[in-house]
C-alpha cells in the first residue's frame, strides 16, 4: 500500500477569480454565435455540469436566450466532466 499513497504538503492558498458569471456566459455565447453548429467546451469548470448544460439548452441562463437557440451536453472523459455547447440558430 505504501506505493499507492502520494505524500505532499498542500500548496499555499490562492484565492481564484470567480468563473462563470453572467459576463463570462455572455462572451461565450457571443463566440458560439460566431460559429453556428460548431461545438465548444465551456472554458471554466462547473460544479454541476448536467445542470449547467440544461440551463444553457432551456435559456434559463440569460446569455443563452431564447431557449432552443443553443444545444449543450455534459460529458466525462479521463475523470473530468465538461460542458459542450453550440449555437444552432434562432428558435422557431
Amino acid at each position: 500500500m505504501s506505493g499507492a499513497i502520494r505524500w505532499e504538503d498542500p500548496p499555499p492558498y490562492q484565492p481564484r477569480a470567480r468563473k462563470g458569471d453572467g459576463e463570462d456566459h455572455r462572451a461565450f455565447a457571443h463566440e458560439l454565435k460566431g460559429r453556428p453548429g460548431d461545438w465548444a467546451v465551456l472554458p471554466w469548470p462547473v460544479a454541476q455540469a448536467v445542470v449547467t448544460a440544461a440551463q444553457i439548452r432551456s435559456g434559463s441562463l440569460a446569455a443563452y436566450r431564447p431557449g432552443g437557440d443553443f444545444e449543450a451536453v455534459s460529458r466525462t472523459a479521463n475523470g473530468m466532466t465538461r460542458v459542450y455547447a453550440r449555437y444552432v440558430g434562432e428558435s422557431s
